[in-house]
């Protein structure tokens, strides 16, 4: 007999280039907490500990990060080991943790004719008006990520779970 366990206390993180975007969901449909912590030191101790203390004040029973990239390893360095960091501490606290691949989460957005990072922001939005106000602008290639991309990647990682759960 198949039984349904609903997807509770579901801790998202996705790594930026420095620091992290985050979003907590204590039920499926739309995060409870979420937003974006920024170090500006390079090392991830300072985002592991900001981490450890997210793990015990939400208690989620699964986190979900990105897969590292293994073809851009120089230029995603402090993402894989900031992600190698994380997953080591989630052992430790014994919850369990998925990856998802960019890959994943743009074949489960391109349903919804959502293919780059703004679109699938934009869709996130229509889905969840509540985050209408943190909405990335568009950007031209020369300008930096918008500051709250990184939250949106996070929540894209939950929508992503849910399609393959």
């Amino acid at each position: 007999m198949n039984t349904f366990e609903p997807l509770t206390n579901v801790l998202c993180i996705f790594p930026t280039v420095r620091g992290f975007g985050y979003a907590f969901f204590k039920d499926e449909y739309e995060p409870e907490f979420h937003g974006v912590v920024f170090s500006k030191s390079s090392e991830s101790q300072t985002c592991v500990n900001r981490i450890a203390l997210m793990i015990e004040t939400y208690q989620p029973t699964l986190i979900l990060l990105p897969t590292p990239h293994k073809k851009q390893a120089l230029k995603h360095k402090r993402k894989q080991i900031l992600i190698a960091d994380i997953e080591a501490l989630a052992s430790s606290y014994d919850i369990r943790v998925l990856t998802y691949a960019r890959e994943q989460i743009r074949l489960v957005f391109e349903q919804f004719d959502a293919r780059s990072k703004i679109e699938i922001a934009e869709k996130i939005c229509m889905w969840m008006p509540s985050l209408e106000k943190f909405k990335p602008r568009h950007r031209k290639s020369y300008m930096p990520e918008d500051y709250y991309q990184g939250m949106f990647d996070a929540i894209s990682l939950n929508i992503t779970h849910q399609y393959y759960h």
